[in-house]
C-alpha cells in the first residue's frame, strides 16, 4: 500500500465542517464566464497577495490547529499490518517547504 502525504497532512484530522460558501477557496456558485472566474479567484489575489510581506504562501487552504497527530496514519498502519501488505509513505513537500531562502 503506497500512502503519499504532505506534511500538513500530520495535522490535518477531518472535522466535517462546512466549506461550501464559507471558505474563498470553495464558492458556492458558479461562475457565468471562465473569464469572470479567471479574474476573480487567481488574478485578483495574486496581484494582491505580490504586494504583502509573505506573498500569500501561508494565506493559502484550510488552516487547522495542528495540536494532535492525525490517528489516521496509525489506523492504516494497522489495516496494513492485518493483512500482511507493506505501507510505504511518500513524503510530498509543499511549495512553502521548496523555497530556498537566502540567509
Amino acid at each position: 500500500m503506497f500512502l503519499v502525504v504532505s506534511s500538513h497532512d500530520a495535522h490535518d484530522i477531518m472535522d466535517f465542517k462546512a466549506v461550501v460558501g464559507t471558505h474563498k477557496s470553495y464558492p458556492s456558485k458558479q461562475y457565468y464566464l471562465a473569464w469572470q472566474e479567471l479574474i476573480n479567484r487567481y488574478l485578483i489575489p495574486k496581484v494582491f497577495n505580490s504586494f504583502s510581506p509573505k506573498n500569500g504562501l501561508n494565506n493559502k487552504g484550510i488552516k487547522k490547529n495542528g495540536k494532535l497527530f492525525n490517528p489516521g496514519f496509525n489506523e492504516l498502519k494497522a489495516m496494513s499490518d492485518s493483512l500482511s501488505i507493506p505501507l510505504t509513505v511518500y513524503l510530498h513537500a509543499d511549495i512553502g517547504e521548496c523555497i530556498y531562502k537566502k540567509i
